[in-house]
This record gives structure tokens, C-alpha cells and sequence, in this order.
């Protein structure tokens, strides 16, 4: 499967296109869904039966920089850390919320991928992401870590920073060798292997992103 064959899963798919777009007019300019969303479709339409898997959460990425908020940004992140009332979450709180207003059917999770470093470094040290896909590098899967968006021309991109050869392949590895015990639980927990028999489990390569 081709990134363009990735793409066309989604173009001829209303109720996904629909997802995206109204996301897209949104105007956040960086940003991408993510995890799920296009993992489990292409899953599906690999190693699937036919039936289609329900979606669930809709994962949106985006990136705007911590010192946008009118706040000092020392002040913002002390906030973020200790888990407070801050205009980011706020924001994402509400972007979230006009988005389901619009698609009642699915539940969105909105993240500012600018402050997922301070949530993220609990487990590990990272430095703060420069874009949405970035952040989403980062994310647990490398089949997980992708990502579409509507462009501003209206075509469809592809976010892939580990590539698309695990994901079409139907691996599931730990963008980290630290999150192979996670990876291992999280696939069992989320009953991957019962809804894709086909899917294997490899353990962390370290190489270079594909942007």
C-alpha cells in the first residue's frame, strides 16, 4: 500500500472526510489527526474482515508556540505543570468541544503538541516540540505516530515520521525501546491482535524520521 492508496482510503470515505474537514476549518494551521484515526483504516482495510472498526476517540494535533498565549511563559508552563487552570488547556478544552458540537458521534481529543513535552517528560526527558509532527513522533507506535490533514489547496498530506512501512506492514514497535513493555500491554489491551491476527510485534530500530 502506497501513501497515495492511504490517502484515497480517506477521500473516498464521507464520514472521515467530513471529520477532516471540519477540523481543517478550524484554520490552526499546523495540525494533523492522528493515531487511530488513520491507523486503525489502514488496519482495516489490510487485514480487516470487511467490518468496519468503530472510531472512537479522534485524536487532533496541533502546534502553536507557548509565548502566543499573552501570558509569560514561565507562568504558563508552572501552570501546566502543576496541572491548573491555563489558557492552553482551555483552548484545547474548547476547540474539542465546537468540534463535537459539529460531529456529536465521535469524541475529539485536542492536544497543543507545543506543551505535550512537559506531560511527556514524566516518562522520559524530551525537549519541546517544534511542530505538531514533532510531537507526534513521539507518540508510542511507530504505526500510531502518523498523521492527515486537508491542505490549504484542499488536497490530502500524509504525516508519517517513522515512515509507513511499519504501519502497512501491520508492526507494532515502540518509537522508543523504554515503551516496549508499554507497546506489548497497550496492543493486548486495545485487542489488536484479535481484531488483525496479521499484525506482529518488533521491538525498537532506531533510524531516521521520514518527514
Amino acid at each position: 500500500m502506497t501513501k497515495q492508496q492511504i490517502l484515497d482510503l480517506f477521500r473516498n470515505d464521507a464520514v472521515k472526510m467530513r471529520i477532516l474537514e471540519v477540523v481543517a476549518a478550524a484554520d490552526l494551521g499546523d495540525w494533523w489527526i492522528g493515531a487511530g484515526f488513520l491507523r486503525n483504516t489502514v488496519w482495516e482495510a489490510r487485514f480487516g474482515t470487511g467490518k468496519a472498526v468503530p472510531l472512537n476517540d479522534i485524536d487532533v494535533a496541533y502546534w502553536k508556540p507557548l509565548s502566543s498565549y499573552g501570558v509569560p511563559e514561565a507562568q504558563l508552563v508552572g501552570s501546566i505543570q502543576k496541572d491548573e487552570s491555563n489558557p492552553v488547556s482551555e483552548e484545547e478544552e474548547r476547540l474539542a468541544h465546537e468540534f463535537q458540537e459539529q460531529i456529536p458521534s465521535v469524541t475529539f481529543e485536542v492536544k497543543n503538541q507545543a506543551r505535550m513535552h512537559l506531560w511527556s517528560a514524566r516518562a522520559h526527558e524530551r525537549k519541546p516540540y517544534d511542530s505538531a509532527a514533532d510531537g507526534i513522533a513521539d507518540w508510542v507506535e511507530t504505526a500510531t505516530a502518523v498523521g492527515i490533514r486537508i491542505a490549504s489547496d484542499g488536497s490530502l498530506k500524509l504525516c508519517a515520521p517513522w515512515g509507513i512501512q511499519d504501519l502497512v506492514e501491520g508492526i507494532v514497535r515502540p518509537t522508543r525501546p523504554e515503551l516496549s513493555t508499554w507497546t506489548k500491554e497497550r496492543a493486548a489491551a486495545k485487542g489488536w491482535y484479535t481484531l488483525w491476527p496479521e499484525l506482529r510485534f518488533e521491538e525498537y530500530e532506531n533510524g531516521s524520521w521520514n518527514r
